[in-house]
């Protein structure tokens, strides 16, 4: 059995952790300037979360980093994509008993439900998309 690639987990769950933190920040500097969202939702983070178009925005940024996150897991251990697509998300659910509380008081539990389980799912998702790749890069290989 071979160990685990730790330097590809650990650099997954800074894509994961830090991308979703910079796409959000952008997102809502972006929608700020725009006047998007109201200015008094910026002082009062629970209000912000509460914001149905803000959290459905945050959630869907931090699936599509969560993918990417994936994606490069996989690509840097070379093996075993899907496992380590999954990996990707494993930091993440680390938090999860420190949010879940507040993404309860603020967020349907049909959202809540889609941001527990979508992030391991677009981990893999990414792990797949390396694989295939992978995959693919081999058979182009093998035909040259």
């Amino acid at each position: 059995m071979r160990r685990i690639n730790v330097l590809a987990v650990v650099v997954s769950w800074v894509v994961d952790i830090g991308g979703s933190n910079l796409a959000g920040l952008a997102y809502l500097a972006w929608a700020a300037t725009t006047q998007r969202i109201d200015q008094r939702l910026l002082t009062d983070q629970r209000a912000l979360l509460a914001d149905r178009e803000v959290s459905q925005a945050l959630l869907v940024l931090g699936l599509i980093v969560s993918v990417i996150a994936g994606f490069v897991g996989a690509r840097i251990a070379g093996r075993s994509h899907l496992l380590y697509g999954f990996l990707s998300s494993v930091a993440a659910l680390a938090f999860v008993p420190f949010s879940l509380p507040d993404a309860l008081r603020t967020q349907p539990l049909g959202l809540v439900v889609v941001g527990l389980v979508g992030g391991p799912v677009a981990g893999i998702v990414g792990g797949l998309i390396a694989s295939r790749m992978s995959a693919g890069a081999t058979a182009a290989d093998a035909l040259a």
